[in-house]
């Protein structure tokens, strides 16, 4: 699904009015419908919503939203707030059509004037994403009463203060509990920074032209169930081992076996046809004991990985999990990065080896596949100041290397070489715990095993990988979600692509 701008998002709704031959007004109300049938869904009719309302068409929104409401037999109250002298055409016809109503609405010339009812949850409809500057003066003072009253907030289409497609964190911005967008979801809803203010965040669909929509140039967008479908490839019924491909996992040191255990362990179940796991040799009886179906090689004589020998019969290689940054280590990473020529996925010391030794990316093969946490992404790039340029940097570093690249997070980015980023849907929480890296990196690694084309491998797997977490987290809690769950549920996840 396209991520759009406010700039998009206005386009998209004068292209749908024109398309359709209706009046803007005739969009509201529909708008207006899709949060009504929200709400109701969301409050019971004993709940005292207060809707907040500015002059434009936001606050129309939130007038038609008030119409219904009350039709619909809920107590509402209303405040518009006269900060300003002029009103947007919508906004008036909302606010007569509601005004015909045995109804009176409140109208605020200060912020004095405004006051938060007790119990009631809040609606905000003050200001949406045509928003583009930071709010001032009485608008500021009425965020901050709403901020520090003791009530839910409902936001419609962006928490007022909240700019869709810049950094806006510390300015005056409503902090919602829900926020309820329409047709497409903004940045700002997957950005660390606007978490404190977006809260959980719904797409209403109002009907705007889809195809238009799609001509849109757009560089961002989210990983939906129905996009993973259609990657997603069942197994044939004559297939056998060798159809799905021999995967390789270089991984583990002293103390650190557990990350090979983990990576290996998920790449068979992946759907990897076979699994080698290259190794320390003090690591062999561990491997072997916890995973009977993965093949042992031997990639160093005692707790570090030295050398890895006779790899060319493999379709994917996943190097890094647990394998340290000794000079013995580092040679041997290198060397793979220059003679292997098959799909490759490198994560955690792979990429502080990369980060250490930042003239071996010229050795990568193109479409390698590259899983740092942010962390991990700063030792590659150089530090950024917030989620925005974090963005813009990860573009620019796929497309210089021409890498596909997983930066995990709350909503992981996998970035394709040519700059297209598509933030992951699924995961939570309770997956921030040691291990889940290593347990995604054999997932891709197994896809790419498979023949899957590197960006939908990453794409499955990122998808498929927090899909397992949160299945695990419905049945067993966030906090006690463990790396090793997400193996257990990863075959209830792939169940969910049938």
């Amino acid at each position: 699904m396209e991520i759009v701008t406010a700039q998009q998002s206005k386009d998209a709704d004068l292209y749908t009015i024109t398309k359709k031959k209706m009046a803007s007004i005739d969009l509201m109300e529909i708008a207006a419908e899709a949060l009504q049938n929200e709400i109701e869904l969301l409050l019971s009719k004993e709940t005292s919503i207060q809707i907040i309302a500015g002059l434009g068409n936001n606050g129309g929104d939130g007038l038609a939203l008030a119409r219904l409401l009350l039709a619909s037999g809920y107590s509402v109250q209303v405040d518009v707030l006269r900060f300003a002298d002029t009103c947007s055409a919508d906004f008036n016809i909302a606010l007569q059509r509601l005004s015909s109503m045995p109804f009176v609405v409140d109208e605020c010339t200060s912020v004095d004037q405004l006051h938060i009812l007790p119990g009631a949850v809040v609606v905000d409809a003050l200001f949406g994403s045509g928003l583009n500057r930071p709010i001032t003066g009485e608008w500021a003072k009425a965020i901050d009463k709403i901020n520090q009253a003791d009530n839910q907030v409902l936001a419609i289409d962006l928490p007022s203060g909240l700019l869709s497609d810049v950094f806006t964190a510390g300015e005056v911005i409503v902090k919602a509990n829900v926020t309820l967008s329409f047709e497409r979801p903004k940045l700002c809803f997957f950005v660390k920074e606007s978490a404190a203010y977006v809260g959980e965040v719904k797409i209403l669909p109002i009907g705007l032209n889809a195809n238009f929509i799609a001509t849109f140039a757009n560089e961002n967008f989210t990983t939906e169930l129905e996009d993973i479908k259609k990657i997603y490839r069942t197994r044939e019924k004559f297939a056998h081992k060798g159809t799905y491909g021999h995967a390789l996992i270089v991984a583990g040191s002293e103390g650190k076996m557990g990350a090979a255990v983990l990576a290996a362990a998920a790449c068979a179940r992946a759907g990897a046809g076979r699994v080698t796991t290259a190794i320390p040799a003090k690591g062999f009886s561990i491997l072997q004991t916890a995973l009977p179906e993965v093949m042992a090689v031997k990639a160093g004589e005692n707790y570090e990985v030295e050398e890895v020998n006779d790899f060319d019969n493999f379709d994917a290689i996943g190097v890094g999990p647990g394998v340290g940054t000794s000079d013995a280590t580092i040679a041997a990473v290198q060397q793979l990065m220059e003679e292997v020529k098959y799909p490759m996925v490198l994560d955690a010391d792979a990429l502080n080896i990369l980060a250490f030794n930042k003239e071996f990316i010229t050795l990568l093969p193109e479409n390698a596949i590259l899983t740092p946490h942010l962390g991990e992404f700063k030792r590659l790039v150089g530090d950024f100041a917030n989620s925005y340029e974090a963005l813009a940097k990860l573009k620019a570093f796929c497309k210089a290397n021409l890498v596909v690249t997983v930066l995990k997070g709350a909503h992981t980015i996998v970035c394709s070489e040519e700059g297209k980023c598509y933030f992951n849907t699924t995961g939570n929480p309770g997956m921030a715990t040691g291990g889940s890296g290593d347990v995604l990196t054999g997932v891709i690694t197994g896809l790419l095993a498979q023949g899957y084309a590197p960006l939908d491998a990453a794409r499955l797997g990122v998808y498929v990988h927090g899909l397992a977490g949160d299945i695990a987290a419905k049945e067993n809690s966030q906090e006690a979600l463990i790396a090793g769950d997400l193996l257990k549920y990863l075959g209830k996840a792939f169940l969910k692509l049938v």
